[in-house]
Order: structure tokens, then sequence, then C-alpha cells
């Protein structure tokens, strides 16, 4: 089961008629590249408004029309004294069909090098890249005999 909480701020437009009227207008979050989704970081939001979850991208969004997280996630792990050298990250769409339709997950696979392999939410990673950077830390550290 699947619960989403997506909350919109309207924004109040004059309305030309006689009348005061105004009508909700939402606009898509765009981050530094013309056309990318940007999803709000943790450290973008007020701490009154943690609950909210990050915008619940369409069935029709592909991985790439989301900013790319990986660059990022790199940045921190190399902060964090993480040897990257032998890591690769793929984007990728993960689609899964049901009666009802499909459902899109945007995901990033990490190949530690190590011979760990891990999937990872790009919509979360995005929101928090620091969480996504501590558990491949912590991967990596694993020796694939270790499971």
């Amino acid at each position: 089961m699947r619960q989403f909480l997506v909350t919109v701020t309207p924004v109040l437009v004059p309305s030309t008629a006689s009348t005061t009227t105004a009508a909700p207008v939402v606009s898509p979050v765009v981050g530094p590249v013309v056309g990318k989704i940007h999803i709000l970081r943790t450290s973008e939001v007020a701490p009154d408004s943690m609950e909210r979850l990050p915008p619940i991208g369409s069935n029709n969004l592909s991985v790439h029309d989301y900013e790319d997280p990986v660059p990022e996630l790199v940045g921190i792990l190399q902060k964090m004294g993480v040897n990257t050298a032998g890591m690769t990250f793929e984007l990728y769409d993960d689609v899964i069909e049901n009666l009802g339709g499909h459902y899109t997950n945007h995901l990033i696979r990490a190949d530690l090098g190590n011979g760990k392999k891990e999937d990872f939410s790009v919509e979360w990673t995005l929101r928090n890249p620091k969480v996504t950077a501590v558990e491949i830390a912590r991967l990596s550290k694993m020796s694939s005999a270790q499971g």
C-alpha cells in the first residue's frame, strides 16, 4: 500500500472580470537546469513543513526528466572519505505493470565495485542525498562474502 501526500500552494491571479475572484495556478518546480524537475531538499524546507513529500512524478516522466543526483552524491561520498574510483552509477526507469495501469520507479543503480549493487530512488536521493551516501558508504565497506 502506498500513501501519497501532495501539497499545492495556489498562486492568486487577478481576474479580468468585475468580481474579485482568484484562480489557483499550479506551476512545476524546476531545477537549475531548464526542463529538469528539481525535488526540494530537506535543507530547502522549513522545519515545520518536513512532513511534506516531494512532488509525485507522473507516470509519463522519465528518469532523464529529473535533475541528475549523481554528481552531488559522488561529491558527498568523497567528502566522507569513500573511494569512488571503482563505483559506477546508472539512471534508469523501472515500469511496474498491473491491472489498473502502470507505475514508473525512477532509480539509480549503484555498482559499488566490491560485488555489491543496489538501487536507490532518484526522487528520495534528490530530496536528501546524504542519506543515500551514508547507505552507499556502509555497503562499500562490506565484502561480497558478507551478503
